[in-house]
C-alpha cells in the first residue's frame, strides 16, 4: 500500500528525536539514476573519510542492505534494533506508518546512531510527498534532481511536467540544486521555476565541457553511456559540498572515489553456473530504452540474445519490449516471488507478459522461475524488467 504524505513521518521522527536533522543531506530526486548518484556520492565521501550514510530503495538482496555507512551494508542486528525502536514508538503512539515510512525512519535512525556527518538520501517515489522529504533546508547541502521520464503516473501525475513538479517538491530554500541537463526543456522550466520560488541556485550539468575535479567518463567503472550524465550531477553535488567538507577539495580523492564505485544489478555482468549474463532493472519506458541501447551497441552481433523478464503488477509490457526486444530475439517470461518488507509488491503473470511479447518475437518461452529461465537461455542471457527480479539472481549467486 502506497500512501504519500508527510505528516505520519515527521510525527514519528519527531517522537524519535528528530534523527534526520542531526547531520547534513545530499537529497536525490529522478525518475531514472538516482540510485547511481548516490553510489557515486557515498563512494567518493568514504574514500574522502568522511563519516558517511547512504539511503537508496528498494533494497536489492536483505532488506537492510539500502542502508550503509561508510560504504559497507549495516550490520543486520543494528539494523533490526533501530527497526524494532521505530516500529515500538510507531505502535505505542498508534501513528499507523506505512512499511516506507518506518524504513525511512530506521535509516535516519541508524545515521544518528553511528554518527555520520553527511547522509546521502535517495527519494523513495516522486518527492514533494515522499517520507524522505522531510530533510530541513538548514541540514541539506544540496539537492539533486536526475532524469525524469514518465512513471507512476497513477502517483505523481499523467504528465512528465506534472511528475517533474513533485519531483522539484525536494528544493529547498535557498539550497544549491543540481539538474541533469538532459532532461527535456519542458521538464527543465519546472524544475527552474520551482527552485526560483525557494530561490535555490540552481546548477544544470555540462557534459560538453570537462567534468569538475579533472574526471573523464572512462573514470566510471558503472556501463551504459547515460552514465556520464549521472556522474555530472554527482560530481557538481561533491562540488558543492566540497565548499562544508575540505576533505572533498583533493582531486585525487574524488578520483579514486568514483573509480571504485559499486553499484549492482545496474548493466551489471555475473556469472551464474557456466554463464556469464547481464543483470539490468530497467523496469520503465526510459530505462527500457538505455538498456536497449547498451545491448544494441555491446552485445548484438555476438550471437543469439534472450531476454529473462519479470516485470511487477501494473507494468506496460509493450512499451517495455518495444522498447528492448528486436524480432530474432527470444524471449523468456517467469515471475519473481514475494518481496521481503514490501508486500504489495507482486509479479505480473508470466503467461500475460508472455501474450505481450509474442507481438515483437516469434520466440517466446514461460520458465516457472528464474533459475530455469537463465539455465535454458541461449547466446547472451539478459536478466531485466524489474529489480526484483535481478534480486533472485544475486541472491543464487551469492549461494
Amino acid at each position: 500500500m502506497i500512501d504519500l504524505g508527510l505528516s505520519r513521518i515527521y510525527r514519528l521522527l519527531t517522537l524519535l528525536g528528530c534523527p534526520h536533522l542531526k547531520y547534513r543531506a545530499i537529497h536525490v530526486a529522478g525518475t531514472n539514476g538516482k540510485g547511481s548518484v548516490c553510489a557515486y556520492i557515498s563512494s567518493v565521501l568514504t574514500e574522502a573519510r568522511i563519516p558517511n550514510g547512504r539511503f537508496t530503495s528498494p533494497h536489492l538482496i536483505d532488506r537492510w542492505d539500502c542502508i550503509t555507512v561508510n560504504g559497507a551494508t549495516v550490520k543486520e542486528e543494528v539494523f533490526r534494533n533501530a527497526e524494532a525502536l521505530v516500529t515500538k514508538t510507531n505502535e505505542q503512539h498508534g501513528i499507523g506508518a506505512s512499511e516506507f515510512e518506518l524504513l525511512t525512519a530506521t535509516a535516519f535512525e541508524i545515521f544518528n546512531q553511528l554518527k555520520v556527518r553527511l547522509a546521502v538520501i535517495e527519494v523513495g517515489l516522486g518527492g514533494r510527498l515522499d517520507s524522505t522529504n522531510v530533510l530541513s533546508a538548514e541540514n541539506t547541502v544540496a539537492t539533486v534532481i536526475t532524469k525524469i521520464g514518465l512513471d507512476h503516473q497513477g502517483f505523481l501525475g499523467n504528465t512528465i511536467e506534472e511528475i517533474a513538479g513533485e519531483k522539484a517538491g525536494i528544493i529547498k530554500e535557498r539550497v544549491p540544486c543540481i539538474v541533469d541537463s538532459s532532461n527535456v526543456p519542458s521538464v527543465l522550466k519546472v524544475v527552474e521555476g520551482r527552485a526560483q520560488q525557494k530561490e535555490a541556485p540552481v546548477i544544470f550539468t555540462n557534459t560538453q565541457l570537462s567534468l569538475p575535479f579533472g574526471i573523464t567518463r572512462s573514470q566510471s567503472p558503472l556501463n551504459g553511456s547515460y552514465q556520464l550524465h549521472n556522474l555530472a550531477c554527482a560530481l557538481n553535488a561533491i562540488k558543492v559540498a566540497s565548499k562544508e567538507f575540505a576533505e572533498l577539495q583533493d582531486e585525487k580523492i574524488v578520483q579514486q572515489g568514483i573509480a571504485h564505485t559499486k553499484w549492482p544489478g545496474r548493466l551489471q555482468w555475473v556469472e551464474f553456473g557456466s554463464k556469464t549474463i547481464l543483470l539490468d532493472g530497467a523496469h520503465n519506458a526510459q530505462s527500457a530504452s538505455l538498456l536497449a541501447e547498451y545491448v544494441d551497441n555491446e552485445v548484438r552481433g555476438k550471437g543469439p540474445v534472450t531476454f529473462v523478464v519479470a516485470f511487477s503488477g501494473g507494468r506496460d509490457c509493450d512499451e517495455l519490449f518495444n522498447a528492448f526486444v528486436r524480432e530474432d530475439d527470444t524471449v523468456i517470461c517467469t515471475e519473481f516471488g514475494p518481496v521481503d518488507g514490501m508486500p504489495w509488491v507482486n509479479a505480473s503473470k508470466a503467461d500475460q507478459v508472455a501474450i505481450s511479447a509474442k507481438k515483437f518475437t516469434d520466440k517466446v518461452n514461460v520458465a516457472k522461475d528464474v533459475k530455469e529461465a537463465v539455465e535454458s537461455s541461449a547466446g547472451t542471457c539478459v536478466v531485466c524488467g524489474s529489480l526484483y527480479l535481478v534480486s533472485e539472481v544475486l541472491k543464487l549467486t551469492r549461494s
